[in-house]
């Protein structure tokens, strides 16, 4: 596996930007891509310094993408930068015309933890087209409901310049009516959803879970897992093997 270090200016950014990508060294590309996405005050090495990601990928010919998105909550910010554009859309454009990375839907997954799952599951929701699969760990369809800051905290003030005047749930309950509209009509993708019992977060994540268990038929094929874990690298590194498999699982029964 060869571990780039990818810098270039983006159009939607305004800026330059980094990813950090993991590319299968073999000659049987394009290769499936697995699009994943970092934690609040994290970056886009975090994946790479505290999980065996790229070992996990290289056994299973998977490429993987991991973006900085520093504090954006995956949005196209209401007082900063177009990260949801930039990711969804302008990165897997630029990557593709310069690595082999397959642009077929059942080629690509989305995944992440804390801010990464939420920002998962909202892009996979906007752009089903896109991605068979979408992996959300320790997070749920908004991360704030139970969690809301005091007036003037940096917490708070993160969430304006993300979200501006109106906050962060209209924009994050929006996942779940892009979610709802998917479920009659159109292809959706499988949803794997994971968080520790200790989490913090662990009520988030049930809210997100009542919702798609909810759904008649489960067009989803959604899967919640909850195991012994905190909001830590030491439950998400567990974690690794059993996302990958869930993702590369319609791979492999297409095979069969």
């Amino acid at each position: 596996m060869a571990l780039i270090q990818f810098e270039a200016f983006s159009d939607a950014l305004g800026k330059a930007f980094s990813a950090q990508i993991a590319l299968p060294e073999t000659n049987r590309g394009p290769f499936p891509v697995l699009w994943l996405l970092h934690g609040a005050g994290d970056n886009d090495s975090g994946w790479f310094r505290n999980t065996a990601i790229e070992r996990q990928a290289t056994r299973r010919d998977l490429a993987v993408v991991a973006p900085a998105a520093g504090m954006s909550m995956y949005e196209d910010m209401a007082h900063g930068q177009r990260y949801f554009t930039h990711i969804a859309d302008e990165l897997p454009a630029l990557l593709r015309r310069l690595l082999p990375l397959s642009a077929k839907r059942e080629d690509n997954f989305i995944a992440g933890l804390s801010m990464g799952g939420m920002g998962a599951l909202k892009i996979a929701m906007r752009r089903p087209e896109q991605y068979e699969a979408v992996c959300c760990l320790s997070a749920g369809h908004t991360n704030y409901r139970f969690h809301e800051p005091k007036a003037g905290t940096p917490r708070a003030n993160r969430y304006f310049i993300a979200y501006g005047e109106g906050g962060p749930l209209p924009g994050e309950e929006e996942t779940l009516e892009r979610a709802r509209a998917l479920a009659k009509d159109a292809p959706c993708p499988r949803v794997w959803h994971a968080c520790g019992a200790q989490d913090a977060l662990k009520s988030n994540a049930h809210l997100t879970r009542e919702f798609f268990e909810s759904l008649p038929g489960n067009p989803f094929q959604y899967e919640y897992h909850e195991a012994p874990g905190r909001h830590n690298w030491d439950f998400w590194a567990e974690r690794v093997p059993e996302m990958l498999d869930f993702l590369l699982r319609g791979r492999e029964e297409r095979r069969t």
